[in-house]
């Protein structure tokens, strides 16, 4: 079974993802420029490719957030200590309960969120720069919760947000748009 995205061992992508992860990555890369040092929450880690990746190229402190079996092991294999793994999804006290970070990665997960329009404004809230990735409201997503035309729309409603990329979805050759909201300067 191929994986939703690649993995990131030893500063290389390893094996095909369903996913492209590597053009998501260098699209977050070119808005971070040369910033170092700075707090990432990563919710739907997955894999934790993205934390893994900025601690490395960025020296960034993350904090991996998923549920997928496949984390802890991915982290404790990378043995990279500026990389935290939260291994459940977080209810939302949990959430809320967490402190602010300087940036914020939420892709393709509020289509898995219930409460997904408070966990948008707590993301903001929490971030100051913040990337956000979006299903298509055509994408067939049969284990989405909250699949809705109504959240692309909020996404991209947000004071400056800027479409920084654009990738296939899930099996799917609908386009999902990533945004950044805000700035770390």
């Amino acid at each position: 079974m191929q994986q939703y995205q690649p993995r990131w061992v030893n500063g290389q992508e390893v094996g095909t993802g369903i996913r492209k992860a590597a053009p998501r990555y260098e699209a977050i890369a070119a808005e971070l420029g040369d910033h170092r040092g700075f707090t990432v929450l990563d919710l739907g880690a997955y894999n934790g490719y993205f934390s893994l990746r900025l601690a490395e190229a960025f020296d960034a402190r993350c904090t991996a957030v998923d549920d997928h079996r496949g984390l802890p092991a991915a982290l404790a294999e990378a043995g990279d200590d500026r990389v935290t793994g939260v291994f459940h999804r977080l209810t939302r006290e949990e959430f809320h309960a967490l402190p602010e970070f300087d940036v914020v990665l939420c892709l393709s997960v509020l289509h898995h969120v219930p409460w997904w329009e408070d966990l948008l404004q707590g993301l903001q809230d929490k971030a100051r720069l913040l990337f956000v990735e979006v299903a298509s409201a055509s994408e067939v997503l049969p284990k989405a919760v909250a699949h809705c035309p109504e959240i692309p729309e909020a996404v991209a409603a947000i004071e400056g947000a800027r479409v920084i990329a654009k990738s296939h979805g899930y099996r799917s050759k609908k386009i999902r748009p990533l945004y950044a909201i805000g700035s770390l300067d």
